[in-house]
Formats: structure tokens, C-alpha cells, sequence
């Protein structure tokens, strides 16, 4: 039986869209909720006596946290069944974000965000979204998936930049407890069960019929390749979407509302390169396409350094935004498609836990460095180490063909 069946047996098509309609939805409201936060948590983190350093920590932690908790829930989801996995991650989660409103103390609100970062979820709605959709229609799928995120992240921080300058900081954190607990009433609600425990056997016997020659190797060295480079992207990527806000918040001095407009163009040519990632997959190699999007991310980090008045910052900032989303769905895919059925929540699990790591690393680190060596010098090292990493894309290449994965 190929992995391609497996959907097909447990949903008719129609219901595959309905269910994965919902997902969708749910996936807006609940980062429509936390990207809410972003634009007013500079201002929360001076409230309470941080700085750039401490900022960086506060959102690093909570994807620091959600790192450990990705595998065991995802693991615990191909056993149990997703749905009760994503609603005890997701309250979770609320209860986090209604004790970071009531911080009164930098360390507190570090405590808190970890707390929050313990209902850690996404890799079960990610398995969850592998479960209804075979190799075929899954870059589409993902594709889509990334979309409903960056939509909600769009809305999230028009509400942030409204609420931090009209009604206040503290308020974010009940704003998005609020509309994580509409998603989570309707997810108990409406949600069904697609990884119930008769497939779940289903799919352990028929295992047993495959022939192991046929099964491909999960820990492979296109695996491996594909979680660095997946890890690489949420590194750049988080830590400098990190540090563009502060930037466009303290080093433009922009207000809240004006930082979530300018945002409003970024996010939507990040909805581009997503749009763009299932068509530009069918016309290039995974290793192609991973070598010039590199290229031109490292392009784009080093011309900031020395060019970065405001309206050139933007401008570059939007082409980093297009080739970063490109990347997103195709290197995703790349990696789902080579975990076996039976523990695609376990793997889904390795592929979330390695891009929150990284995440928050990325956001630490970068914020660190920003504080430490300066806007310039930071947009050039990191822009120098993505042109290393185009040189090692290169030579890896030549180890394996992509195409046959």
C-alpha cells in the first residue's frame, strides 16, 4: 500500500476539503492571535525595565520551549489521535498568555511565555494536515497551510498595532488569549478525529505487508539535509522578523499602527513566495531551487548593511520576504515526504521541534547581536554566512540526486 492510499481510505475528497477548510480557519485565528503581540511587546519589554538582549529572550523562550514539547505531544497524537493533542496544546497555550498579561516583572513575563510555549501544537496540526493529503497534493496543501498562518500574522498585527496605541500593551496578551479560545471551542466542536485508532491499527498491519526494501529511510541524508536547512530558514528568518520590528519601532521610530501597515506589504509578497513555491516545484530541483533563493537571501542581508534609509530597507525587505516564503513550502515537503505513515506525527514532531529550536535561537541571537554590534554589522555577518551556506548547498548536491526523493 503507498503512503498516496492512506487518505483516501479514511476521507472521501469532499470531506478531505471540509476538515482541511477548518484547519485553515483555526490556523488564522490562532496566529492571528499571537502575531497580535508583536508589535507591542517592544514597548511591554521597556515597560518593564528590558532591553533589545532581554526582548530577543522573551520570544525566544516561548519557541525554546515549544521545541521540547513538539515530539512527545506529536508522538503522542499518532497514538491517542490528533484532536485531543491539539486541544490540550492549545489550553495550554491560552493559560500562558492570560498569566503573561498579568506580569508585573521582566523575569515573570519570561516565566509566563515559557508556560505558554509548553502547549505546543502546531506539529500535530501539521500531521494533521500530512493525514489528509498524499505526496501528490501536498506542496499545495502546506503551501496553503503556511498561507492561513501569514493571513492570520497580517490581521494579528493590525489588531497589535491598533490595540498597543489606542488601548494598551498589557491588553495584547487577553486579546489573543481570547481568539485562541474561540479556535479552541470550535476545534472541540467541529473538528474530527484523523488519526483515529482503527486506522491506526489499519495502517500497523498493513505495514507489515510492505516490503521493508520498498520503505524509505526517514533518517537519510536528504532527511538530514533538509531539517538543517529548514532549521537554517527559521533561524534567519524568525530572528530577523524579530529584529525588523524592533528596528522599524526604535531605530525608524515609527508608532505602533504605522509598524503594522508597513508590515501589511511584507507579509502579503510573503503570501506571494508561498503561492508561488508549488509551481516554481514542478519547473526546478529542490537543490536549484535552494541554491538561488540562498543567493538572493544573502544578497538581500548584505545590501541592507550598507543601503538601510528607511524606504531601501523596505524595498529589500520585500524581496527577503518573497524568497524566504519560496523556500518555506518546498523544503517542508521535501522532508514530510520521506516519513513513513505509522509515525508521521512523531516526524512532523522532529520537523516543528528543530524549526521552533532554531526560531528561537535565531531570535535571541540575532537580537543579541543586533544590541551588540549594531544594525550594519549584524544585516552583514549573517549575510555572509547565508553566501557560506550556498557554497555547502552546492558541493552537497553532487552527493545525492534530490530527484529521486
Amino acid at each position: 500500500m503507498s503512503s498516496g492510499e492512506l487518505p483516501q481510505k479514511l476521507f472521501s475528497a469532499s470531506k478531505r476539503k471540509t476538515i482541511f477548510g477548518f484547519l485553515i480557519f483555526v490556523n488564522i485565528l490562532r496566529s492571528m492571535g499571537g502575531s497580535s503581540l508583536t508589535i507591542g511587546l517592544p514597548d511591554f519589554i521597556l515597560e518593564l525595565a528590558g532591553t533589545l538582549a532581554l526582548y530577543g529572550v522573551t520570544i525566544g523562550i516561548f519557541q525554546f520551549v515549544q521545541t521540547f514539547f513538539q515530539i512527545p505531544n506529536a508522538s503522542l497524537s499518532d497514538r491517542f489521535g490528533r484532536k485531543k493533542l491539539i486541544a490540550f496544546g492549545m489550553f495550554i497555550y491560552i493559560v500562558g498568555l492570560f498569566l503573561s498579561g498579568f506580569a508585573q516583572t521582566i523575569t515573570q513575563l519570561i516565566i509566563f511565555r515559557a508556560v505558554q510555549g509548553a502547549g505546543a501544537f502546531s506539529s500535530v496540526i501539521f500531521a494533521t494536515v500530512t493525514d489528509l493529503y498524499d505526496e501528490t497534493e501536498r506542496t499545495q496543501a502546506v503551501s496553503l497551510y503556511s498561507v492561513s498562518l501569514t493571513i492570520g500574522y497580517i490581521l494579528g498585527n493590525i489588531a497589535g498595532g491598533i490595540i498597543t496605541d489606542l488601548i494598551g500593551v498589557r491588553d495584547l496578551f487577553f486579546w489573543a488569549a481570547g481568539i485562541n479560545l474561540i479556535a479552541f471551542i470550535l476545534l472541540i466542536v467541529i473538528l474530527p478525529e484523523t488519526n483515529p485508532k482503527k486506522h491506526r491499527i489499519q495502517i500497523a498491519e498493513e505495514k507489515k505487508k510492505i516490503d521493508r526494501n520498498q520503505t524509505r529511510e526517514m533518517w537519510s541524508l536528504p532527511f538530514i539535509f533538509g531539517l538543517f536547512m529548514h532549521g537554517l530558514r527559521q533561524f534567519v528568518f524568525s530572528g530577523f522578523l524579530t529584529y525588523q520590528i524592533w528596528n522599524y519601532r526604535n531605530y525608524y521610530s515609527i508608532t505602533g499602527i504605522q509598524t503594522s501597515l508597513i508590515l501589511i506589504p511584507l507579509t502579503l509578497c510573503y503570501i506571494v513566495g508561498l503561492m508561488l513555491a508549488p509551481r516554481i516545484e514542478k519547473k526546478w530541483d529542490y537543490f536549484k531551487l535552494m541554491i538561488f533563493s540562498s543567493a538572493i537571501l544573502a544578497f538581500t542581508l548584505i545590501f541592507t548593511a550598507y543601503y538601510h534609509s528607511f524606504w531601501i530597507y523596505f524595498v529589500v525587505n520585500i524581496v527577503f520576504a518573497v524568497f524566504i516564503a519560496i523556500q518555506d513550502p518546498i523544503n517542508t515537503t521535501f522532508i514530510a515526504n520521506l516519513i513513513p505513515n505509522d509515525i508521521r506525527g512523531f516526524g512532523s514532531g522532529i520537523i516543528q521541534s528543530v524549526g521552533f529550536m532554531m526560531a528561537a535561537l535565531g531570535q535571541m541571537a540575532i537580537s543579541a547581536l543586533g544590541d551588540w554590534i549594531g544594525f550594519k554589522f549584524t544585516h552583514l555577518s549573517i549575510g555572509i554566512i547565508w553566501m557560506v551556506v550556498v557554497i555547502i548547498i552546492f558541493f552537497i548536491e553532487r552527493k545525492f540526486d534530490s530527484n529521486n526523493y
